[in-house]
């Protein structure tokens, strides 16, 4: 899932925000909630990313949302659920973990058209372009 970044809203409905800060812009808020919530618009569409979780901690200074306990993250055609979700807002990176040793998996949902072409070898590696023909033809004798 690709995701560019303007800015991230957080929708605190019956949440509760915390903004760790002091005399400076923030550099770490916080929304808690059953569910927390963000939106963010992409730079290049008219696409806005949605997101929940019971937590949303978004930490400035590394660019990452976090969020924790019931997470799922989607562009409105691809999703990605799991106890825990970091997106990258600069990289436009996003990585779904579970706890090692539970029960509890990562669900990812990718619309059909979105995934890589696998070429003949397996591999996502383009492929050699072709040689033009009109360099290839031998002078006229």
């Amino acid at each position: 899932m690709r995701f560019a970044a303007i800015a991230v809203v957080m929708i605190l409905g019956l949440a509760t925000a915390g903004v760790t800060t002091a005399k400076t812009p923030p550099k770490r808020a916080t929304a808690t909630g059953n569910p927390a919530e963000f939106d963010q618009k992409r730079e290049d569409s008219n696409v806005i990313a949605r997101g929940h979780a019971d937590q949303i901690v978004y930490d400035v200074g590394p660019g990452t949302v976090r969020l924790s306990n019931d997470a799922w993250v989607s562009d409105g055609r691809n999703d990605i659920r799991g106890p825990v979700i970091v997106y990258n807002l600069r990289e436009e990176h996003v990585e779904a973990t579970t706890s090692p040793g539970t029960d509890t998996r990562v669900h990812v949902t990718i619309a059909p058209g979105e995934a890589p072409k696998i070429d003949g070898a397996g591999t996502n590696k383009p492929k050699a372009p072709s040689p033009d023909p009109a360099k290839s033809q031998s002078p006229p004798q």
